[in-house]
């Protein structure tokens, strides 16, 4: 099975991980946001803010498959068809992607990739509690499928259970020790516990094995902000920016209605 250039899917946590809001922005204070006040000494004190309240958010990374198979599809290939055409309407019709990825299962009951998929629909639509039993599903067929113990790290994660959060994202890093989706996301679980320098480590690794992650470039600047240095921090989101621009545009602009 081949996954296609369609394979990731970055998005931006639910609203209850998010740091909150800036001073004068209407939301909580900033002493509750993982950046703390800001300095009374930074230069341009305006553009920073500006700076902050674009960036300053947790950044997991989901991941959507849509496998790509060789044609013709051998007999014990799976139909991917229904499962393609739900990925490819998520963004404008997020329902009916779910009651295709349902109907998809009415003929691949044991796919770890379709239960995946079904999962996150539940996930971005803030059902905690059946996402979780859907990527339990998707484990359930494969013990070895990453993604699924990487999503239900993060519904985890979502629902501030974060001892049962590592512990399945440390299964997640032992089927697949290098996936920069697991890195970035095991970052944004130390970022919530403001645990910034293995957060700092996981990011690295993620950035080395796929520098078009851009997630991790903007949890670096969490990380390095957390850490003191604004600096660093406002240099990684801006390659971050910079990045995801230039690769994944799409995936920063909403849809045109």
């Amino acid at each position: 099975m081949k996954p296609s250039s369609a394979y990731y899917r970055y998005t931006q946590l639910p609203p209850a991980l998010q740091a909150p809001a800036a001073p004068g922005s209407g939301g909580p204070p900033a002493a509750a946001t993982p950046f703390g006040p800001q300095p009374v000494n930074d230069p341009n004190p305006e553009a920073l803010l500006a700076i902050q309240l674009q960036f300053a958010k947790y950044h997991p990374a989901l991941q959507f498959i849509k496998p790509e198979p060789p044609w013709p599809r051998p007999q014990n290939e799976p139909d991917w068809t229904l499962n393609n055409l739900a990925v490819d309407c998520l963004e404008t019709d997020p329902f009916g992607a779910s009651r295709i990825f349902r109907e998809a299962l009415e003929h691949e009951s044991q796919s770890a990739v379709i239960w995946n998929n079904l999962g996150l629909t539940s996930l971005a639509a803030g059902d905690l509690d059946r996402a979780a039993e859907y990527f339990q599903q998707s484990r359930t067929c494969d013990q070895n499928f990453a993604p699924a113990w990487n999503h239900l790290a993060l519904t985890y994660l979502e629902a501030g259970q974060f001892r049962r959060s590592w512990r399945c994202f440390s299964k997640a890093l032992g089927c697949a020790a290098r996936d920069p989706l697991v890195h970035n996301n095991s970052g944004v679980l130390f970022l919530a516990l403001s645990q910034p320098e293995p957060a700092r480590r996981h990011c690295k690794t993620a950035v080395a094995a796929d520098p078009n992650c851009y997630p991790a470039y903007y949890n670096l600047g969490a990380a390095a902000d957390q850490l003191g240095d604004r600096t660093a921090a406002i240099d990684y989101w801006e390659q971050g920016s910079k990045v995801a621009d230039q690769v994944w545009p799409l995936d920063r602009e909403p849809a045109a209605a």
